[in-house]
């Protein structure tokens, strides 16, 4: 198991460097990265034995799967299709799992900073307009320990090791046992990467790059002693990106328990969206190419192994003049599809 402690060693390190190789059992560096805040999921697979030997316990093939985040949630997907592509049984997955925690929290000065600015007039400019999409928006933070005001309770746990689903969702409950002011949800994780050996981001804990998640309330809300809070909070991916959604309820104490505060919040209302864009991704539109799909469509169906790019480029130009002024514009067009979509050997 040395070899593998060995890469655990310099994985929980990797928040202190700035670059970061990986190497193999073997010393050869397989991948290098530089690390700013975040970073996609990097699999890593160990070398085949030699001579066709079965693996020995010193040898596991390690896969490695990470992001820099205040929760690590960028596609659940990456470290899923890297444990079944890249490892093999009796393989280590690095982290094993992680464990989401949420409470809720008082934080004035970072509901000052982010969202409060919405609500007043700086240089004479009204900014109220802009505060439901900075109020469904998270924002990275870094709150102390005695900024929660509730127990913090487990949200979600992520286990790396069998994960099929880049979706998750989790519910937390508590009673708040001092009077204050509730600004917003705090999220952060606890990581177990690889037995005893883990780390966190959890408010209190070592100031380092990730900090933790704030998920603010509409508005803050006052509450008292023996007030009680749900946080439903899930977060879905939709194409590349996820959306967050986090309902918060926070009811009185008192005999009939008072209903304070109930926000439904969602990132997908932190910006804009045109209607006439979202009316073309309902299911039920029915869509029709209007004239850059035509012209990728003619442009793709050309590339068909016979024809040089000069020569569709040629071809697109006498059928759209009116696109292409010069045959140079027709050939960049060409041939940025030809490098996006021409068939490639694996090696």
């Amino acid at each position: 198991m040395g070899q593998i402690n060995r890469i655990v060693h310099v994985f929980t390190r990797l928040w202190t460097w700035d670059m970061i190789g990986f190497y193999h059992a073997t010393g050869r560096m397989v991948t290098c990265t530089r690390l700013p805040i975040t970073v996609k999921w990097l699999p890593i697979r160990s070398v085949q034995p030699p001579n066709g030997a079965l693996w020995s316990e010193p040898f596991l093939p390690v896969t490695l799967c990470w992001t820099l985040a205040a929760v690590p949630v960028f596609s659940l997907l990456w470290p899923a299709n890297a444990r079944r592509r890249f490892l093999v049984p009796r393989g280590r997955q690095i982290p094993e799992r992680d464990q989401l925690w949420a409470a809720l929290a008082e934080a004035p000065e970072e509901y000052r900073r982010h969202v409060s600015p919405c609500d007043k007039r700086p240089f004479g400019i009204d900014m109220t307009a802009t505060l439901p999409y900075i109020s469904n928006s998270m924002f990275r933070v870094h709150l102390k320990e005695e900024a929660l005001l509730m127990p913090p309770k487990l949200l979600a746990e992520i286990d790396y090791r069998t994960l099929e689903s880049p979706n998750f969702g989790g519910t937390v409950s508590g009673t708040v046992p001092s009077n204050g002011t509730a600004h917003g949800v705090v999220v952060w994780f606890e990581t177990i990467l690889f037995q005893d050996i883990g780390m966190t981001n959890a408010p209190g804990s070592p100031d380092m790059l990730y900090g933790q998640s704030f998920f603010p309330l509409r508005h803050p809300v006052p509450v008292s002693e023996n007030d009680t809070v749900r946080i439903d909070l899930s977060a879905h991916l939709i194409g590349e990106a996820y959306v967050w959604q986090w309902r918060t309820r926070i009811r009185s104490g008192e005999a009939y328990g008072r209903v304070k505060a109930d926000f439904r919040q969602s990132t997908f209302y932190a910006q804009p969206y045109a209607s006439e864009s979202l009316r073309t991704r309902a299911s039920s539109y029915i869509p029709q190419l209007g004239v850059e799909g035509r012209i990728n469509r003619t442009a793709l169906e050309l590339m068909d192994g016979t024809a040089s790019l000069e020569t569709i480029a040629e071809h697109l130009a006498e059928i759209y003049p009116e696109e292409f002024r010069t045959p140079g514009q027709a050939l960049d067009r060409v041939a940025s599809l030809s490098a996006r979509y021409t068939a490639r050997k694996r090696p």
